[in-house]
């Protein structure tokens, strides 16, 4: 046995090459024969020798295939000899043509080099989700670019921060191409508006209910708040936006007409006429807001965007130099520097 195993690749390329010479004579007789002269029994010796070629054939090239295509053993012999039964050579050229993309193959994976493509500009860099905080994690969750796991955590970290705080940047991903992405954004709005609702249902509700002036404030002040929060958040649009912005208003007239000296509301009341555009009345808000002691530092950005609705420009650019310095939200120091520039 062991004998045979020493002496069989030599077997094999005797079989390969004796096969080849035999089947390359045996086409050249059957091509130089005239057409009379090919009679049946001719052909049928050409066949069975071609056959037998092919079977001998077909064993000796299994021992040139690579080890990982030689099973099962004998579907890929009659594979072989089928081929070479077909197209004579087919199966020589088949194997031979195997080896050499393996070998060509093998050198390049044994290449201990590799060529690296030019480095790309990162719009984010990777952080850990214990680490990053405000404006990394906002930048995280609208880099497009980066991984799907790191957004879809980004973005749940920022469950727990009020509806107010993330409203513009869940709207924004809105628009984003991965789903996963935009059903949690999407799902992140509906849930903060069905609370809103909820409370507003309550409320409204217990309103109907009141039965002193206290409790008519207090019910009418939370229903003006909550209204404003589906304006502010802008989980309401088109009409509707409006006329939350409108029910708002009542229910901030109503209860400053049991407590007109709550500042607070009429700086509400303030807010909400610049959606409905009712100058005249956010004005008179306004003014209530600096009689009551209101800090001055708040109500100048208001105060200048009503300047600037009736188009006085001079008064937007003298209501920004009364701040002591550029306010932290960034819109309003765009506007900060803009008019005093």
């Amino acid at each position: 046995m062991i004998g045979w195993r020493r002496w069989w690749p030599v077997a094999a390329w005797l079989t390969v090459l004796v096969g080849t010479v035999v089947q390359a004579v045996l086409i050249a007789w059957l091509l130089a024969l005239p057409a009379v002269a090919m009679l049946p029994l001719s052909s049928a010796g050409f066949i069975a020798a071609q056959l037998l070629l092919s079977a001998a054939l077909g064993i000796a090239l299994w021992r040139w295939l690579p080890a990982d295509m030689k099973k099962p053993r004998k579907r890929m012999m009659l594979l072989l000899a089928c081929g070479n039964a077909a197209v004579p050579a087919l199966a020589i050229f088949a194997v031979v043509a195997i080896r050499i993309g393996r070998r060509f193959a093998n050198t390049q994976r044994a290449l201990p080099l590799e060529v690296l493509g030019e480095p790309g500009f990162e719009a984010y860099r990777p952080v850990a989700r214990t680490r990053a905080r405000g404006g990394r994690i906002r930048t995280l969750v609208l880099a497009r670019e980066a991984p799907t796991g790191e957004r879809l955590s980004a973005l749940l970290a920022l469950k727990g921060l009020p509806g107010r705080a993330i409203a513009d940047l869940l709207r924004q991903l809105l628009g984003d191409p991965l789903e996963d992405i935009r059903l949690l954004a999407y799902g992140m709005l509906d849930q903060s508006e069905k609370s809103i609702s909820q409370k507003i249902f309550a409320n409204q509700t217990a309103l109907n209910n009141a039965q002193d002036d206290d409790q008519r404030y207090s019910l009418n002040k939370s229903l003006a708040e909550l209204h404003w929060e589906m304006v502010f958040q802008r989980l309401v649009q088109g009409e509707m936006r409006r006329y939350s912005a409108q029910t708002a208003a009542e229910h901030a007239r109503a209860a400053l007409k049991v407590r007109p000296e709550d500042a607070g509301l009429s700086y509400l009341l303030a807010r909400i006429c610049l959606v409905l555009g009712s100058i005249d009345e956010g004005r008179e808000a306004l003014a209530r807001c600096v009689g009551l002691g209101y800090p001055r530092e708040k109500l100048i950005p208001y105060e200048a965007e009503y300047a600037f609705r009736e188009r006085r420009y001079e008064d937007v650019a003298q209501l920004f130099r009364e701040l002591p310095g550029a306010p932290s939200a960034l819109r309003l120091t765009a506007s900060y520097r803009y008019w005093l520039s």
